[in-house]
């Protein structure tokens, strides 16, 4: 997004300002890049900020069931079962977990 791009054209911009050559102006944005927490960690999208216990959004709790069971991020067959399914029923969400628990990336 443009919130995403604009510090790092900042970064740019001050790195050639300062004389820098652009690739080591690239350099400066890579390091950005890879020093962020949005790089470091996973973070969902969802209400972080509320302090009281929320229900995360169904494409989190794939994303949190597929780093727990899988050590990887879900599938493509993972978010068409959430766009098919509805999370927060019992059945759909048990049966979504069986099937993970099938896959040969469980082990």
């Amino acid at each position: 997004t443009e919130q995403d791009i604009a510090p790092l054209i900042t970064i740019y911009q001050r790195s050639r300002t300062e004389g820098l050559l652009p690739s080591a102006a690239v350099g400066n944005v890579i390091r950005a890049l890879i020093m962020s927490p949005r790089f470091l960690f996973r973070i969902e999208d969802s209400d972080a900020e509320n302090a009281e216990p929320y229900l995360v959004s169904e494409y989190d709790l794939i994303s949190r069931l597929s780093f727990f069971l899988w050590s990887q991020p879900p599938d493509p067959a993972q978010f068409q079962f959430v766009e098919q399914k509805d999370l927060s029923q019992e059945s759909d969400l048990r049966l979504l977990v069986q099937e993970m628990l099938k896959d040969e990336r469980t082990k």
